[in-house]
């Protein structure tokens, strides 16, 4: 049953983007993930990962809350949060292909056996 309410997310780097004029070199949107896929993306997926998104854009407005790095004050501000919602996803490079995630837990099996038996 908790399989079916599964839902992840994560912040992914989009390079190379010009905004308003300001020299801003990658973007950080949020891309959701459910169900199966995001349980797929949680063992494929590391950091550095190409994927090839297939998704609507939502923008929504929220009340954004940080620190002034300067008197360590709380406050909050309007901002706008851009989030992918995926129709399909595809994983293109430096991912974990279902060999390398049997070979880890093989490896991970012989070394608990290892330090069970103690060699």
């Amino acid at each position: 049953m908790l399989r079916k309410f599964l839902c992840g997310n994560g912040r992914k780097r989009i390079d190379n983007r010009a905004m308003a004029g300001y020299n801003i070199k990658a973007d950080y949107p949020w891309i959701y993930s459910y169900a199966q896929q995001a349980e797929w993306d949680y063992v494929h997926l590391k950091e550095g990962s190409l994927i090839l998104v297939d998704a609507f854009i939502r923008n929504r407005q929220v009340n954004a809350k940080t620190v002034c790095a300067n008197c360590n004050c709380d406050y909050t501000y309007p901002d706008v949060v851009t989030e992918f919602i995926p129709y399909s996803l595809e994983y293109l490079a430096n991912y974990k292909t279902d060999e390398d995630i049997a070979l880890e837990k093989e490896l991970a099996k012989r070394e608990e056996i290892h330090s069970i038996i103690g060699e």
